[in-house]
């Protein structure tokens, strides 16, 4: 009895030092810290380029939560201290329509967060 209450004590400790929580802790640490956010303002490829080791296309776009549209250059111009402003040209059955969407977000030391569901 002693010797299965020993493993499910380990058992319980392992699953705790291994949950989402820490996970999330260890993939933020190796992050730089900005001290101005406004330095990384710019156009960005929009599209991923296939090679031998990244078969797989995304989209700048998708990591703003826009699936549905395509585009090959995205602006984003950050403005202090928690807001960020894409600008893109979407594609579209009716031409070239131009977009700008308004994020804004938690600064925290590392990094801006941005939520777009509860």
């Amino acid at each position: 009895m002693e010797k299965k209450f020993r493993i499910l004590i380990l058992s319980a400790s392992l699953f705790v030092l291994h949950s989402c929580g820490t996970y999330r802790v260890n993939k933020t640490s190796e992050f730089v810290k900005i001290a101005d956010l406004q330095s990384l303002n710019g156009n960005y490829i929009a599209r991923s380029k296939v090679t031998k080791s990244n078969k797989n296309l995304s989209s700048l776009l998708q990591n703003f939560n826009i699936n549905d549209e395509k585009a090959d250059f995205v602006n984003l111009t950050f403005k202090e201290p928690d807001t960020v402003k894409l600008t893109y040209l979407a594609d579209s059955k009716s031409g070239t329509l131009e977009r700008e969407l308004i994020l804004k977000g938690v600064r925290k030391s590392k990094f801006l967060e941005i939520y777009f569901s509860k």
